[in-house]
């Protein structure tokens, strides 16, 4: 249906959601597809679903532990977003550029890029981007062996979606702040056991364990254009 009005913006958002419909049952031919949708660029006009398609197809590599490819398309995500919106970086690229350098052992920029994503998140005030940004943080220092650093983030995403639409995203921090305190400090770890357990049941039985953070990013952009 998208063919005939030889929109090529409009074509790109049906192969983005035509790529997230193949990623449950075919990973490549998810990143085939995503690419399908980003090579009509130069014939469309300038639109955040180009932003997404490349920052989906680098959250993709991520996964499949493709470093260097993934950094190729997280970078090229944040320059399209910088045509859009002059000199205002996008807080998810960068959350996901310190996750990739932090996978990639540059401590450096994995800091300093988590610290910018920190900041434009605490300022946008969104739960749930405020979430993965600590959330991030907390998966970084507990990688790096900073405990007490992982803890203390983990604790933030705890508390940025509590009482929020998105709690149930609780469950990776939950996980890692019981892990921290056993041991140490068994009525924290159990409380943090319980509130594990019960999200993981929850997900469960509503078969939600599927949540998909290209799709949360996609949509927010969605919403924003």
């Amino acid at each position: 249906m998208a063919e005939p009005l030889n929109n090529a913006t409009l074509m790109a958002i049906v192969y983005n959601r035509l790529a997230l419909a193949y990623g449950a049952v075919d990973k490549e031919k998810e990143i085939e597809v995503f690419k399908q949708g980003l090579a009509l660029h130069p014939k469309a006009k300038q639109s955040t679903i180009f932003v997404t398609l490349a920052f989906n197809i680098g959250d993709r590599y991520i996964s499949q532990n493709k470093l260097d490819s993934a950094l190729a398309y997280l970078q090229l995500a944040e320059r399209l977003n910088l045509q859009l919106v002059s000199n205002k970086a996008n807080p998810i690229n960068l959350m996901q550029l310190a996750r990739l350098y932090s996978k990639m052992n540059n401590t450096v920029l994995a800091n300093t890029y988590f610290a910018i994503a920190l900041e434009g998140v605490n300022a946008d005030n969104t739960p749930r981007l405020k979430y993965y940004a600590n959330n991030y943080l907390s998966e970084h220092f507990y990688a790096l062996n900073s405990q007490d650093s992982a803890a203390f983030y983990a604790q933030n995403a705890i508390d940025n979606v509590k009482n929020t639409p998105f709690s149930r995203l609780v469950k990776d921090p939950a996980k890692l702040l019981m892990n921290h305190y056993s041991g140490k400090d068994e009525h924290l770890a159990l409380q943090y056991a319980k509130l594990y357990l019960s999200v993981s049941d929850s997900m469960a039985n509503a078969n939600k364990d599927q949540e998909s953070y290209s799709l949360l990013f996609d949509e927010e952009l969605r919403q924003r254009e």
